[in-house]
């Protein structure tokens, strides 16, 4: 019986010797969920606020061209418009690919019908592409701007968006709910606009404005995210549409 331990204890070796085999791939696991997380950085925009990339403005024509660089890539289009004949906003494209409606208002405030209308896309094609917007009703005059971002969330890019609107006794003015590592974007909408210079608030940086002859008025900026965030113009004060929300990294 003495003579047979030995033989019985190679079974037994052989086993662990499987066993820690098989716990080898397991001790690589923390540099393959390393990896994963690489990957969904990638895919969000990381840690840092997204970055403005650049804006077109157009006056009283439906496409243009804009061009978007970088990575997680973000466009967001405006349209301020005279909606007196009841004229709205259907549609945008860019690149022939449908952007997603973020938010619309109409100011009718004493018969003024001054809108202000948003839409998005996520990953828009890079380089110079046509922007296209969609309208109902009669002619209107409008402005259309195109603002571009970089290092945005590819899944949820914004967040709550918030409207407002005024006469001219106010200033265009909204409170937008961010947070530190994201960046607050507005779009506002006048009407008699008479060449407004529009300027933006403290701590906000004007990124285009536009204004076609007198008859309505549109502009946009942005600003570093807090945990609120007031987005207001000091000038012009008329009657005005606003429309601002927090673009995520």
């Amino acid at each position: 019986m003495e003579r047979d331990l030995p033989k019985m204890k190679k079974p037994l070796l052989l086993s662990l010797l499987f066993l820690f085999l098989l716990l080898v791939p397991v001790t690589a696991f923390p540099q393959s969920a390393q990896s994963q997380v690489m990957i969904s950085h990638h895919i969000t925009g990381g840690g840092s606020a997204p970055v403005f990339d650049a804006a077109t403005t157009s006056t009283n024509v439906t496409s243009f061209s804009h061009t978007c660089t970088g990575s997680n890539r973000f466009l967001l289009v405006s349209i301020s418009s005279d909606a007196g004949g009841g004229t709205t906003w259907t549609a945008a494209t860019y690149n022939s690919v449908s952007m997603t409606l973020v938010d619309t208002l109409n100011n009718a405030t004493d018969g003024a019908n001054v809108r202000i209308t948003v839409y998005s896309l996520i990953a828009p094609a890079s380089g110079s592409n046509t922007v296209a917007v969609t309208r109902t009703g009669p002619p209107a005059n409008f402005i259309v701007i195109a603002a571009s971002f970089t290092g945005v969330n590819q899944t949820t890019p914004l967040g709550t968006s918030v409207t407002g609107s005024g006469t001219t006794a106010t200033q265009p003015s909204v409170t937008v709910t961010s947070g530190a590592s994201e960046l607050v974007y507005d779009a506002i909408a006048t009407l008699n606009s008479n060449a407004d210079t529009f300027t933006a608030g403290s701590g906000q940086t004007k990124r285009a404005s536009a204004d076609d002859a007198g008859n309505v008025g549109g502009a946009t900026s942005t600003e570093a995210g807090a945990a609120s965030v007031v987005m207001d113009w000091s000038s012009p004060t008329r009657y005005w549409s606003s429309l601002g929300v927090s673009i995520k990294p």
